[in-house]
């Protein structure tokens, strides 16, 4: 078989293999709603960070019960944040986290609370 068939061959076999195994790869399946969940962040700067509770903090793609407590320590002891980029003082938050929550956060006054 000359040299150039046994490439095509080769090449059309590479193909198929890397069909099949994209056809194999589960497809995940998103229903499309109106509604979203109530645990849902809102869509842009809705949070005010400085008066944020942990449930509306946890909301945060990527932001857990255990950092959301975090940074509600932190915003108390310092009596509430002056720039949103004090998050990075915050253990656990790098840049990355920041500009992804970025525009879902504003800064409203800081009220200390009671509790």
């Amino acid at each position: 078989m000359p040299l150039r068939k046994l490439h095509i061959l080769a090449a059309s076999l590479l193909l198929a293999v890397c069909i099949m195994a994209v056809q194999s790869v589960p497809q995940r399946v998103y229903a499309l709603s109106d509604e979203q969940p109530q645990s849902a962040a809102p869509l842009t700067g809705d949070i005010d960070l400085n008066a944020a509770t942990v449930e509306q903090l946890s909301a945060l793609p990527q932001l857990g019960e255990a950092l959301a407590v975090r940074i509600v320590a932190y915003r108390d002891r310092h009596h509430g944040f002056d720039h949103i980029e004090e998050l990075l003082l915050v253990g656990g938050i790098g840049e990355t986290r920041l500009a992804l929550w970025r525009p879902y956060l504003h800064l409203g006054i800081w009220r200390e609370t009671d509790d």
